[in-house]
């Protein structure tokens, strides 16, 4: 029996959706308009569709046809929704035809076969874009509706539904979760879901468990209906950049796990909550230090809890909140005055947004922590109540559900207001393998370390600044400042940087050198100060200014022709194998030699340019100062022939360094002053690297190598007292 059902279509959101009539057999088929913007072909059916290759299916054609007054542009993409569906090719312009419009779907000889449950499958969306209303028909050119056999042959229907008696709202041009499935976004890897492309586009949440997994996803508005949520998933992220209001209960939540956190960013100035509506925020702590029975967190309040604010007066949580293991969770404030830790213990002590806790469990597990109450939006400052910022340092934390970029924080409040100094410390190790050190970032070098590399502090994060106003004071945090924190791209370290890693016994540590205008060999511009583990047992290295200050950020002069030394100490907390490796090596000028010197070992020194990795045995009983690292400029000085030669010679103190890059053999050397008077000469190791002694006085001498094979080579260095 042939049935012919016409469609009329009303670019209308069709909220209830009628039953579609039965065709012959078990199989109903039907077009029924969502309040996705979309158009679906549906169908129920307890067998299999199956395509060539089993029953001989070959090519078949859908033809979308509507009124010419629409526009060409009526229908928006067409995207297969239900897996197997790649088969599908489609028209990509719509052909006049009288007057209508069509348009078609081909699917090509190959087939698939799939199983259909009991229920409608989604097979085919087609986004309406424009206004106005037309009829849309869908149609088999062969024009056969019976489609009661198992064997399609390129038959499938024709026919259309009629939606007209049923009660509708205009479509709205949005982005939408529905309670089954996203629709109206333009992401092509999670179909349906808003892109980096939809920031201008509203954003509906209607029903529950909705979930993003884009990552950079943009919206205009954001509404969460009562009873609707969304949560964005573990490295996903999301902004919305108008007005943001949520009437769910957990309406907006950022999800966490061991593969990291979600990440939310409101860029327009209303957030509103409903009575009732709450976010959850969450955080993840993995402890992966194996040699300590205690693993430390910095952490801050990740929402404001409506019932804190109402009974201080400020924003805030209880220690409750920070409850991880009952009985095996243990909470400490920073003590400003007297620079300790002080044990807390009540849970309903106040922590007020923006005040940082180390926190602890004895459980050797990892945690989540999870907060629920509202997400903090707007400017805030650590004085939002009670003051928690004295002179020193203090302990606060990031109190926004996305990162914040460490740039954007002191260029505020150390480049404008100098309220901080411009340094940052942040207990990354512990949350990462092999941790268990400080990371640092200075705003005068633009250099992070660890956890802080990407100058970003994550969700919750904790960390150290240097009050140096006198008394007591405030430190803002601004909407501008915020980022995500999972972002996938990461600033380029500037030029002539050079980190160093060092690992081992399951710690890792990192200290970095570079140079950069206005950089010292004393502790000042660009340096960062390098603070001890919390972990007696830790692996720690740091590199020494002239005036002995411990650095983990060491900022020097820019490095030209010369050469120069870096002390680097080393401390380990058990007798093992260790490796120190050279990263950001491609930052400096071809040319530049980057060597080690292992003083324990005494031998030749280790080339880092041409293997970056350095493996050794410590001791905790060997000197911390046990290593040098030493950089010689691409060129000699006034010797436009250096880059060439196989043996270059530099100047550093009241020494003279020469590099013997080639086969030859140095045999001697001599130093002349600038009169061409011979100072001293002498017999040289058959050393890659072979340091001097010429003179205590300062000026330019020449320095002299001559070799076995009968080579002179000749360059002159500048000697300094």
């Amino acid at each position: 029996m042939k049935k012919i059902i016409i469609l009329f279509l009303s670019l209308f959101l069709i909220s209830t959706v009628k039953p579609v009539l039965a065709q012959q057999g078990s199989i109903t088929i039907g077009l029924v308009a969502t309040e996705c913007n979309q158009i679906i072909v549906q169908w129920n059916s307890t067998y299999n569709f199956v395509g060539v290759g089993n029953n001989g299916w070959t090519q078949s054609t859908i033809t979308i046809t509507w009124p010419s007054a629409q526009g060409a542009n009526a229908l928006g993409t067409i995207i297969p929704i239900a897996a197997g569906f790649t088969g599908w090719q489609y028209n990509g312009a719509a052909v006049l035809n009288g007057s209508n419009y069509q348009r078609e779907i081909i699917l090509l000889n190959g087939g698939y076969t799939q199983n259909i449950p009991i229920g409608i499958t989604e097979i085919i969306g087609i986004k309406l874009v424009g206004s106005g209303t037309g009829n849309f028909t869908i149609a088999n050119p062969n024009g056969n509706t019976d489609i009661s056999h198992f064997t399609f042959s390129g038959n499938m229907w024709s026919g259309a539904f009629s939606p007209s008696s049923v009660t509708g709202v205009p479509f709205a041009n949005a982005v939408r979760w529905n309670g089954t499935r996203w629709c109206g976004g333009s992401s092509t890897v999670y179909f349906g879901e808003p892109s980096s492309a939809d920031q201008t586009v509203n954003c509906f949440i209607t029903g529950a468990n909705g979930v993003l997994h884009t990552v950079d996803a943009k919206v205009n508005q954001l509404t969460i209906n009562s009873g609707a949520n969304l949560t964005v998933a573990v490295n996903a992220s999301l902004s919305s950049y108008g007005t943001v209001t949520n009437n769910g209960v957990n309406g907006l939540n950022v999800d966490a796990n061991s593969s990291g956190t979600g990440s939310y960013i409101s860029r327009a100035s209303t957030f509103t909550y409903g009575t009732g509506a709450s976010s959850t925020v969450k955080q993840y702590f993995t402890d992966n230090v194996t040699q300590v029975s205690f693993h430390v967190h910095l952490v801050g309040p990740l929402v404001n809890n409506p019932q804190y604010e109402t009974d201080n007066s400020e924003k805030g949580v209880y220690l409750s909140e920070f409850n991880l293991v009952g009985s095996s969770t243990f909470a400490y404030v920073f003590d400003n005055p007297t620079g300790t830790w002080v044990n807390v213990v009540p849970l309903n002590y106040p922590v007020p947004t923006t005040l940082g806790l180390a926190l602890s469990t004895t459980t050797n597990a990892s945690q989540t922590m999870s907060m629920t109450g509202k997400m903090i939006h707007g400017t805030i400052n650590t004085n939002n109540g009670p003051t928690v910022v004295n002179a020193g340092y203090n302990l606060i934390s990031n109190p926004y559900p996305s990162g914040v970029n460490l740039n954007t924080f002191l260029s505020t409040n150390y480049g404008i207001n100098g309220d901080v100094g411009p340094d940052v410390w942040a207990w990354e190790g512990a949350n990462n393998t092999e941790g268990g050190n400080y990371s640092n970032y200075n705003y005068e070098s633009d250099i992070g370390t660890g956890g802080l590399t990407d100058k970003t502090l994550r969700i919750g994060q904790g960390f150290f600044t240097d009050f140096i106003g006198a008394g007591n004071g405030s430190i803002s945090f601004a909407l501008s400042m915020r980022v995500h924190a999972n972002g996938i791209l990461l600033k380029e370290d500037p030029a002539n940087v050079l980190r160093l890693y060092v690992k081992g016994n399951d710690f890792s540590d990192e200290t970095v050198i570079l140079f950069k205008s206005g950089g010292t060999y004393n502790y000042g511009f660009g340096d960062s100060e390098k603070w001890p583990s919390m972990y007696e047992e830790a692996t720690e290295a740091w590199t020494v200014s002239s005036d002995n200050k411990n650095l983990a950020i060491n900022n020097l002069e820019p490095i030209l022709t010369e050469h120069v030394s870096v002390p680097m100490s080393f401390k380990c907390g058990t007798e093992g194998t260790y490796t120190i490796e050279a990263g950001s090596i491609e930052t400096f000028e071809t040319g530049t030699e980057i060597w080690l010197e292992d003083q324990k070992l005494k031998g030749d020194w280790y080339n880092l340019i041409q293997n970056p990795v350095y493996e050794f045995t410590g001791s905790p009983s060997d000197l911390l100062e046990r290593f040098i690292i030493h950089f010689f400029g691409p060129t000699g000085i006034d010797d436009p022939q250096a880059d060439i030669k196989s043996i270059r010679i530099y100047g550093w103190g009241q020494d003279a360094y020469i590099v013997n890059r080639g086969n030859e053999t140095i045999k001697e050397y001599v130093a002349y002053d600038m009169m061409g008077r011979e100072m001293h000469r002498g017999s040289l190791p058959n050393s890659t690297v072979n340091k001097v002694w010429v003179s205590n006085v300062s000026g330019y001498y020449i320095v002299k190598a001559i070799t076995k094979e009968g080579r002179i080579y000749t360059d002159k260095v500048y000697i300094t007292k």
